[in-house]
């Protein structure tokens, strides 16, 4: 029996890691810290409630003498467990990094530990007792490694950070904001590339560990300009970035609430994305701030350093009086909008020409807006601008058309929606023809504003959209107390993207334009 159990604690270890495939998918996903796990395993988790069922049942037949088959329960019910993880679909899949190698090997040898002492000190039952505590063996570990992370992080930083100084010439552009950094960055990395050798942070890779990657890949002695995208989930974020690459510019797109969730109160955004402002004031460099919202135009406002004002879209010139023109050093004249793109006018510093894209949304204007003030005073001429502006394509999951079976449109706006992204997309929307159908989870990370944030989304959607798919739980009950407010019948509500994509296939005709808005990764579902 003893050698039973040696084997039996070995597999135990090796399976039980396996099978925290979804924990350790949560932490990855929350950035390698604990948030959202508490509530995710804990609380929105059905299976862990599952898998303390069948423990109970193992640990009945433990103690009633019954250990081979006790054994043997448990082990067939983790083999079968294992193959339902590999064969769910999952959105993000469990990316296996060097770091998430190591926290993966750590776990093993903390169960393979445990359950040999539970073994040689005759308490076998403690083994089974282990696939209980498997979520917080997961947190324990991630804990227990984060020493040594951080010595890597730090070293990995500072090797990027001699790099780039090591480049006297090279200009080096911040880019932040609550949403729209990726669009941005990559309108004026095209923008710029008509007259400069230039590098960006490629996807979405805006922290220390991807901006670090980028420099050691990308950079090198040809390189005249590198573009940085920075993000933040928390107080600090920005700092640490500029204190890496050290900005020359800075440009801040529209601050929002986003992140709310983790920030806490819209003050921390503000002065979280103001870390950038002030360290381009620190070396005299310039910042370019979009006024696409009120929150952005006040931060403008309070800057004292050497600033630059890109105006949201008008759809008139703004009259030479006018107090707002004195004060706009770019902005654009909407000509025309339509489901193919737009048309209009580009004014800078005095200086216009017309423009035409095809990225659609008068938010893509005012990130053109943005990317092409800073490529003017970077001595780009205005016709390279228009070419680039021209020849710019839809960064992928933001608002790119993509032409479906049947003669089905399909709006792809599913990457990281937030309140004014969602309220641009239904704008958007009205430039296709009937029937309009949006499939969306809401979105989230609001705080205590969530729900009335989503509520509010029902007013524009009764007025726009033919009808709705409701996509999950998480903000099920606003769109639903919203949907019955504003007396809007239209909608079915499903628990996952794959169960509303099926029922599309029944109820979609010729003609349609579908817009996804939004998609929640696995950590909220």
């Amino acid at each position: 029996m003893f050698i039973l159990f040696i084997i039996f604690a070995v597999f135990c270890a090796v399976i039980y890691n396996f099978n925290s495939y979804k924990y350790l998918q949560t932490i990855q996903l929350g950035g390698y810290t604990s948030q959202r796990f508490i509530k995710r395993v804990f609380f929105k988790d059905i299976s862990y409630v599952l898998n303390l069922f069948f423990l109970a049942c193992t640990l009945l037949l433990f103690f009633l003498n019954l250990k081979i088959s006790s054994v043997v329960f448990l082990s067939l019910y983790n083999i079968l467990l294992l193959v339902h993880i590999l064969k769910s679909a999952k959105k993000t899949p469990l990316k296996f990094t060097k770091r998430l190698i190591r926290q993966f090997v750590l776990q093993f040898t903390v169960l393979l530990i445990l359950n040999l002492i539970f073994v040689f000190c005759k308490l076998e039952f403690l083994i089974f007792v282990n696939f209980a505590l498997l979520p917080f063996i997961s947190l324990a570990c991630l804990y227990l490694i984060m020493p040594l992370e951080n010595l890597f992080r730090e070293k990995f930083k500072k090797r990027a950070a001699q790099k780039l100084d090591s480049f006297k010439n090279l200009i080096k552009i911040g880019i932040t904001g609550s949403f729209g950094k990726t669009s941005v960055k990559n309108y004026l990395h095209k923008m710029l590339s008509e007259k400069y050798n230039v590098v960006s942070t490629p996807k979405s890779f805006n922290t220390p560990m991807g901006v670090s990657l980028t420099v050691f890949k990308e950079i090198n002695a040809f390189t005249e300009i590198f573009i940085c995208e920075m993000g933040a989930r928390k107080k600090g974020d920005i700092k640490e970035l500029c204190q890496m690459v050290k900005p020359d510019i800075g440009l801040i797109n529209t601050v929002g609430n986003q992140h709310l969730e983790t920030f806490k109160t819209q003050e921390n955004i503000n002065a979280e994305k103001m870390e950038l402002a002030n360290f381009c004031k620190s070396k005299s460099g310039p910042v370019f701030f979009s006024s696409a919202n009120l929150n952005t135009e006040n931060l403008y406002q309070n800057f004292s350093g050497v600033k630059y004002k890109c105006n949201k879209c008008a759809f008139e010139p703004l009259t030479n009086s006018s107090e707002e023109k004195n004060d706009t050093f770019a902005y654009a004249e909407v000509l025309e909008q339509t489901n193919l793109g737009s048309k209009f006018i580009l004014y800078i510093n005095g200086e216009n020409i017309e423009c035409q894209t095809l990225l659609l949304g008068t938010h893509n204007i005012n990130n053109i807006v943005l990317a092409a003030a800073l490529c003017y005073k970077l001595d780009v001429k205005l016709s390279d601008i228009k070419d680039a502006i021209y020849n710019l394509e839809p960064v992928p999951h933001r608002l790119a058309v993509i032409k479906g079976q049947n003669s089905v449109t399909v709006i792809d706006d599913t990457f990281n929606s937030n309140e004014s992204g969602f309220i641009y997309a239904l704008e958007v929307l009205k430039n296709f023809p009937a029937r309009r159908i949006l499939v969306t989870p809401g979105v989230v990370e609001l705080k205590k504003r969530q729900y009335k944030t989503n509520f509010d989304f029902c007013a524009p959607i009764k007025g726009i959209i033919d009808f709705t798919v409701i996509v999950g739980k998480e903000n099920r009950k606003a769109f639903l107390d919203g949907f019955d407010f504003f007396g809007y019948k239209n909608f079915c509500a499903v628990n996952t993207l794959a169960q509303g994509s099926n029922f599309l296939k029944t109820y979609l005709k010729p003609g349609d334009t579908v817009l996804f808005e939004n998609d929640l990764p696995d950590n909220y579902s």
